[in-house]
Parts: structure tokens; sequence; C-alpha cells
């Protein structure tokens, strides 16, 4: 997925961080612009070893 600019308006870092609060995606803040970042990741979660609900558990080792 390619990261989405969501619009030429140069945003405060205060607008930017209350926009966030209520936002449902996520963005980065690049000079003042809200880039829309793409969705989590199986592959995203692995690297940053976090657990994802799309990892299967083996009963064999409980």
């Amino acid at each position: 997925m390619v990261a989405e600019l969501i619009s030429e308006r140069i945003y405060s870092v205060e607008e930017y961080l209350e926009l966030e609060q209520e936002s449902e995606t996520k963005h980065e803040f690049v000079n003042g612009k809200r880039i829309e970042m793409p969705g989590e990741s199986l592959t995203a979660s692995e690297i940053a070893g976090l657990p994802s609900p799309f990892r299967c558990v083996s009963m064999d080792n409980i």
C-alpha cells in the first residue's frame, strides 16, 4: 500500500495530535502534513515482536 497525502494543508503539532486522537487510521506528520500510514500486517507484527491475532498457537507445547 502506498502512503497517501491527506491534504496540502499545513497543520500545527497541536492540530495533528488532536486529529490523531479522533482518527481511526494513523498518520505520519512530516513538515506539517499528514500522511496516511498503511495498516498493520502480520509481517510488521513479527518484526516488532508483537502478538498477532493471525498467529496460530500450537497446543503441542502447552
